[in-house]
């Protein structure tokens, strides 16, 4: 059944990211105000963001070491670490293209309100995922909200791209966790005793409890952080300089 689902919601997807990526070529001269490519401005919420999901990534392992769900096997040497950088990258600027800059563009005229539309492209988001079990779902659609909310608050695709590039990264390539399923080559080598809280097994931290728990955390501090001052142009479509003016 879930996987039914999940192919008619990458159906939609395929259609609704068509409409989104030639809205974008219709508007492509204002890009950069429309999805707010302002990337010097950025740079320390995503420094605080990085060093934070380091933390709660190192948190949850600590702990799983201390009640034996998880034994470091081997350290890789640290420059390893780097060599993922492209790989984790190149993916990440893929999924938030499609779900944060086409899905928006395309849904935008439709869904007025920011909270549904954030909602509606979480719920995509998770069963893009494949999500075979239920706290899957409930993981990658909160993870939908956390990037969408980062999206839409600070106004810039940077902020959701950066807080998705720190989740993956140091899930993978620094703790060794596998991301989204997938097992990852990372800085440590585990031996993991599959528990739904601690966790989650061979989909990695993002399919347990406490996954969940260190998703509404990043939530919160993006909560807690000021608001920035309005874009004015930020996921407007004008037709042209004139209506762009006005």
């Amino acid at each position: 059944m879930i996987e039914t689902i999940s192919i008619c919601s990458i159906v939609l997807i395929f259609i609704l990211g068509i409409r989104g990526l030639f809205l974008i070529y219709k508007n492509r001269n204002f890009i950069k105000d429309i999805f707010g490519l302002y990337f010097l401005k950025f740079i320390p919420k995503l420094i605080f963001i990085f060093i934070l999901v380091k933390v709660l990534f190192f948190t949850i392992t600590y702990i799983n070491i201390i009640y034996d769900y998880i034994e470091i096997i081997t350290i890789s040497h640290f420059k390893f670490v780097f060599f993922q950088i492209p790989n984790f990258l190149s993916t990440v600027i893929l999924e938030e293209f499609v779900f944060r800059v086409l899905l928006f563009a395309s849904l935008i005229h439709y869904i007025k309100n920011n909270i549904y539309l954030i909602l509606f492209t979480s719920l995509l988001f998770s069963f893009y995922h494949f999500p075979n079990e239920v706290i899957l779902f409930i993981s990658y659609f909160i993870a939908g909200i956390m990037y969408g909310y980062a999206f839409v608050k600070y106004q810039s695709i940077l902020v959701p791209i950066g807080i998705h590039f720190s989740w993956n990264f140091v899930q993978g390539a620094v703790f060794g966790y596998p991301v989204s399923g997938e097992v990852s080559d990372g800085l440590l080598s585990l031996t993991i005793i599959p528990n739904i809280f601690f966790n989650g097994g061979s989909h990695g931290p993002e399919g347990s409890i406490a996954g969940i728990l260190m998703r509404l955390v990043i939530i919160l501090v993006i909560l807690a952080f000021p608001t920035p001052k309005e874009n004015k142009y930020f996921l407007k479509f004008p037709k042209s300089e004139k209506e762009w003016s006005m």
